[in-house]
C-alpha cells in the first residue's frame, strides 16, 4: 500500500508545477524576453507554446 505521506508529497508538488506554468499562461512569450537578451532567437511563440503544452502534459500526468 502506498504510503500516504507520500501521495501527498507528489500531489503537493504537482500543484507547484502547474502554478509555475500557469503563470505563463496563455502567454508564454513573456518568457522568452531574457532569453533573447542573451541571444536565444529560437525561441518562437509557436515554440515557447508548445513547450509550455508539454510542461502541463508532464505535470498533470505526473
Amino acid at each position: 500500500m502506498p504510503d500516504p505521506l507520500t501521495w501527498a508529497r507528489r500531489d503537493d508538488h504537482r500543484y507547484w508545477l502547474l502554478l509555475d506554468a500557469l503563470a505563463f499562461a496563455p502567454d508564454a512569450e513573456k518568457v522568452a524576453g531574457p532569453w533573447r537578451d542573451l541571444g536565444r532567437s529560437d525561441l518562437t511563440p509557436e515554440l515557447l507554446q508548445e513547450r509550455l503544452e508539454l510542461y502541463l502534459e508532464a505535470a498533470l500526468a505526473g
